[in-house]
């Protein structure tokens, strides 16, 4: 089953992709043309999202703990992913090396090196770089990045698409498929608003961080 469905063709969502290859050039161009103008304005938004509205991406998290929790020991904790008869192609130790590994793997080539280096050059909460109070962060801010509660977040989308493709038998793997059927009219809406600001956060993660 697994082998049929990865060989069916590529499909896309023409209105998230399109709308979101619109977003991106229109908040690209001017980044590109007025990059002085650009970096102060993104370092403002930064703050004010990590600032007063610093509390709503703890809150989010937390609240990916407690779903997944409730996933599996509320009421879907028999449900199993390819329908109740199918059984993993993996153990459970060999799931759990791909998927540290895949994770681990993903974030020690990105970020992780560089985390450290700079929460110490450019401190949270006004502190100032370089000192002990700067390193004390740095060595404990990112441990937030590589707890359980990434690793909640990442399912909190993930679950939902797995089980549209193994147990609805979806043709997509897109959080825009799990809205398929039933609330088929808000699919392209619903995932375009979950999509396209993570499309856009993720192109401009690095834009408001100047380089030493």
């Amino acid at each position: 089953m697994q082998r049929e469905q990865a060989a069916k063709p590529l499909q896309t969502e023409p209105v998230l992709f399109f709308s979101a290859l619109a977003l991106t050039l229109f908040t690209c161009i001017p980044i590109v043309m007025f990059q002085d103008r650009a970096l102060e304005v993104l370092v403002n938004i930064r703050k004010f999202f990590t600032g007063p509205l610093g509390w709503s991406f703890l809150l989010f998290g937390v609240g990916a703990v407690g779903f997944l929790l409730w996933l599996v020991f509320g009421p879907y904790k028999d449900v199993r992913l390819g329908g109740k008869d199918k059984r993993p192609e993996f153990g459970n130790i060999s799931w759990i090396a791909m998927l540290f590994c895949c994770g681990i793997g993903t974030g020690l080539i990105y970020w992780a090196f560089i985390e450290p280096v700079y929460y110490l050059q450019s401190p949270p909460f006004g502190l100032e770089a370089g000192t002990n109070a700067a390193r004390e962060w740095a060595a404990a801010y990112g441990i937030y990045h590589w707890g359980f509660v990434p690793w909640a977040i990442m399912c909190v989308f993930g679950v939902p698409i797995a089980y549209s493709y193994y147990n609805r038998k979806t043709k997509r793997l897109s959080i825009g498929a799990t809205f398929e059927g039933q609330w088929q009219s808000f699919s392209g809406p619903v995932s375009g608003c979950i999509s396209r600001p993570g499309i856009s956060s993720c192109r401009n993660s690095h834009a408001d961080k100047p380089s030493n």
